[in-house]
């Protein structure tokens, strides 16, 4: 009944809405001709006070028809509000963000609000602006800005400079991040800006005290790396010392040159004040035109279907996709997080796939909503096999499909995501064509990402195919090589084979690296939103890539930075006379 009541205050909206515009524009016209025109298109407004009733009541049914919305126990519902009010800047709507920031029930909720005010933050009044401030530091203190979602929090402070609580809100960056971590170096590229700027001496000292910890030292050396007398030598150009070592360089280096910046190394630079943009939702338009039928939109929101939520992948393990399976072992429990708040019964199950011949043809893995255990069941994947192009996933099909045991519920959603970068075998497309259409009939859809990497095998057009057969859609995908790879799967000095063993002296190759920041439309995030298309009305579709990104940095989870020591290291490989030292463990530059 609630759910109806909402629907019928939707439609007198709506109704009231059109009546009142209708009127308006018909005022609005110079000529009975151009009247009778209006009523069959969309015009612009031209008398300013006639636009501006026209805007008045465009801005009043927003507000009401995305109340009632905000009114919702569906805290989707309620985000989707939030994100739909954050496209229109317009005083009425701040205020309104600014009691969804205040008094939502749900702290992710918040969030939203106050990234959707973060994208207007030009508009904001100084005492709107330090709320907004003041919140945030709220958020980030009970760990709620996380990710990406922490740098506009930074380079908003940044102005005001280094006051004693601006330091400890750095000091507390500082030690939630971790230059390994690829979702945290956008907050570490802003830190680093910043104190260029502020060239505040007590908060280079804390990052020059902390270089004699191998967890800290390098993070340190990024952060303090745009001062203008930043240090040209790395901790790592002393490797071949052994880690202990070259911590004590590379903090004896930075000691010297903050003894000897003068104060004229300390004068700070003045800083404008920032005004976006946010990272995650699109800045919000004043209605200059309310005839523009970017305005017109009539949305109603109905319930969000994914009650219950099963997800199969179905991922290539040949020899060409290792990225691909470090990215699955690494990502899934975040995949897990992420389908647990939007849906209340998740579930995921994996299929790998080769090919005949190869040591298996699938290896499935069954429907299960801990994450931790299937994370710790694939950890013995590898990528192997796979000679020619064409690969099973026909039979991978047919393992998700028939093998794994499915929700049988009236409102499950079904998807089944094929992850490749080689088609299926030719002969088996007639078959794939039925067992999907079938599928798509039985309330299943189909997801292809196509791997893009230098083995891929053309255009990939049979998964756009499956994908348009499956009622889903196709997406080109990269998958990174890891900056932190085990280096058992590395190159031996480039000379094109691989090693079984790690040798020691290889183990500091990747002493001193620091992660490349998250890519904006990595396969996670491409994943993610499609799933969440299929759940909500198409007016929302537009909404979705603000709402997942939004989600995606809320979910981050803060990993400490371990970084392995060594000892002294020979810096070139075996050779006579040099011993040659093994290892059989992998060398894992960051032991998580």
């Amino acid at each position: 009944m609630k759910g109806q009541s909402v629907r019928m205050t939707c439609r007198a909206t709506r109704r009231t809405f059109r009546a009142v515009f209708a009127a308006l524009v018909f005022a609005a016209c110079a000529s009975p001709a151009e009247a009778a025109e209006s009523a069959g298109a969309e015009r612009s407004i031209k008398d300013p006070s006639v636009r501006r009733k026209a805007v008045d009541q465009l801005v009043e049914h927003y507000l009401e028809m995305y109340g009632e919305h905000l009114k919702s126990r569906d805290w989707m519902a309620r985000a989707m509000a939030v994100i739909g009010l954050a496209q229109i800047d317009d005083p009425r709507i701040t205020e309104r963000l600014f009691t969804v920031l205040d008094k939502d029930k749900l702290p992710l909720v918040r969030v939203y609000a106050w990234e959707a005010l973060h994208s207007r933050l030009g508009s904001l009044d100084g005492e709107q602006r330090k709320r907004w401030v003041q919140t945030g530091k709220t958020l980030l203190a009970k760990g709620l800005l996380r990710g990406d979602l922490r740098v506009g929090l930074i380079r908003a402070v940044a102005p005001d400079g280094p006051t004693d609580e601006n330091r400890q809100l750095f000091r507390h960056l500082f030690s939630k991040t971790n230059s390994m971590d690829s979702s945290d170096m956008r907050t570490l590229a802003a830190m680093r800006e910043v104190l260029a700027r502020w060239r505040d001496r007590a908060l280079i000292a804390d990052l020059v005290g902390v270089m004699s910890n191998l967890d800290c030292v390098f993070r340190a050396e990024y952060v303090l790396g745009d001062l203008p007398w930043a240090v040209g030598e790395r901790a790592n150009s002393f490797s071949k010392e052994g880690t202990a070592a070259a911590c004590s360089r590379s903090q004896d280096l930075w000691s010297k040159a903050l003894d000897g910046a003068g104060e004229g190394g300390f004068t700070p630079e003045p800083i404008d004040p920032y005004n976006g943009p946010s990272l995650v939702i699109p800045a919000a338009e004043e209605i200059a035109d309310p005839g523009d039928p970017k305005w017109r939109k009539e949305l109603e929101l109905t319930r969000f279907t994914l009650d219950h939520l099963d997800v199969t992948l179905a991922v290539d393990s040949t020899g060409s996709m290792l990225p691909v399976i470090r990215w699955v072992q690494r990502d899934v429990t975040k995949l897990m997080r992420a389908f647990y708040l939007i849906s209340y019964e998740p579930r995921l199950a994996i299929v790998f796939y080769r090919d005949h011949g190869d040591a298996y043809v699938v290896k499935p893995f069954p429907f299960t909503s801990n994450a931790d255990a299937l994370s710790r069941a694939i950890r013995g994947i590898d990528a192997k096999g796979g000679a020619d192009q064409p690969e099973a996933v026909y039979d991978a099909l047919v393992t998700a499909l028939t093998k794994q045991k499915w929700s049988s519920s009236h409102y499950a959603r079904r998807i089944v995501v094929v992850v490749g970068d080689a088609p299926p075998h030719p002969d088996t497309m007639g078959d794939i064509e039925k067992m999907v259409r079938a599928a798509a009939e039985k309330n299943f859809n189909f997801f292809c990402l196509k791997v893009r990497d230098r083995f891929t095998a053309g255009d990939l057009k049979d998964f756009d195919r499956i994908a348009e057969w499956g009622k889903g859609q196709s997406l080109w995908a990269e998958f990174r090589d890891e900056r932190f790879p085990d280096l058992e799967s590395l190159d031996v000095a480039g000379r094109g084979r691989r090693v079984t063993k790690v040798l020691a002296w290889q183990a500091p190759r990747f002493f001193g690296e620091v992660a490349e920041p998250t890519p904006p439309d990595g396969p996670y995030r491409q994943l993610v939103r499609e799933i969440v298309r299929t759940a909500i009305p198409k007016g929302y579709r537009d909404k979705t890539k603000p709402f997942v990104d939004t989600l995606l940095e809320h979910l981050e989870t803060y990993v400490p930075e371990q970084r392995q020591p060594f000892a002294p290291w020979e810096e070139e490989g075996p050779g006579p006379g040099k011993r040659r030292r093994e290892r059989t463990e992998p060398f894992d530059p960051q032991a998580r």
